[in-house]
């Protein structure tokens, strides 16, 4: 008989402790991601760098299946509602995580030659300028 009671109370202490471990793993995983979600929010918006950051007038630049020219860019701080805005105008954005961003460039935006101003907007946040120069 003892030993069944033992048998007993060792799977009570086994599914306490699962369910301890279950419990504190649930509760570290919402700091962690509220810790991440807090980093990301808390970080200024800024450009790191275009690719390219140059083309030739009217040359398209990382082109894709539908012809279309398309701009990638190193950042910090960007979320999922953050856009490109080149020369004036938001671009379609692509959200590859808080460091990096693709967005297609409409063809009339590198047909002449100048400096363009690139930078992000998100909700309410505003990168620093970088510039895009068209040969």
């Amino acid at each position: 008989m003892p030993t069944i009671v033992r048998s007993n109370l060792v799977r009570v202490i086994t599914h306490a402790a699962v369910l301890v471990i279950v419990t504190i793993t649930s509760t570290n995983l919402s700091a962690q991601q509220t810790k991440t979600n807090n980093t990301q929010s808390q970080t200024a918006l800024t450009i790191v760098g275009l690719y390219p950051d140059a083309t030739s007038a009217s040359k398209p630049f990382n082109t894709q299946a539908d012809g279309t020219a398309a701009i990638a860019v190193a950042c910090k701080g960007a979320t999922k509602t953050t856009v490109i805005v080149f020369a004036g105008e938001k671009l379609m954005t692509v959200y590859g995580g808080p460091t990096f961003l693709t967005g297609k460039v409409p063809s009339r935006l590198y047909s002449k030659p100048g400096e363009y101003e690139v930078f992000l907007q998100s909700q309410s946040q505003k990168s620093s300028i970088a510039k895009f120069k068209v040969r």
